[in-house]
């Protein structure tokens, strides 16, 4: 019995897309703000698509330059790497959309 409650609750968490227990969304995006060039994180949300897989997905803001000088997949690469080394859970699977500056102002403001 014990077993089978675990599971259930295991599963209606996968199945309502719950933040994973143990990854603090806070503390995620403070970290991702902490990456050079990134000014700005939002529709940052984290769900497990199977028990003990973590997805995290976001809208990061970089500076205009990074779209310019062709860094941008270096940032992606940072950014994928501090989810997957700074976290007890760690987040290998993430998808990142990377915004320029002036794009963040089309977004709408309940997507913060």
């Amino acid at each position: 019995m014990p077993r089978t409650l675990k599971l259930l609750r295991e599963t209606v968490s996968v199945l309502l897309e719950s933040t994973p227990p143990g990854l603090d969304l806070d503390a995620v995006r403070t970290h991702l703000l902490a990456q050079p060039h990134v000014l700005g994180v939002h529709d940052l949300h984290a769900s497990q698509i199977t028990t003990g897989l973590p997805v995290l997905t976001a809208h990061v803001v970089v500076e205009d330059s990074c779209f310019s000088d062709g860094h941008a997949p270096r940032v992606l690469d940072r950014l994928q790497a501090c989810l997957a080394e700074n976290f007890d859970m760690s987040v290998e699977h993430s998808t990142f959309q990377l915004e320029a500056a002036a794009h963040a102002d089309h977004e709408l403001a309940a997507h913060g």
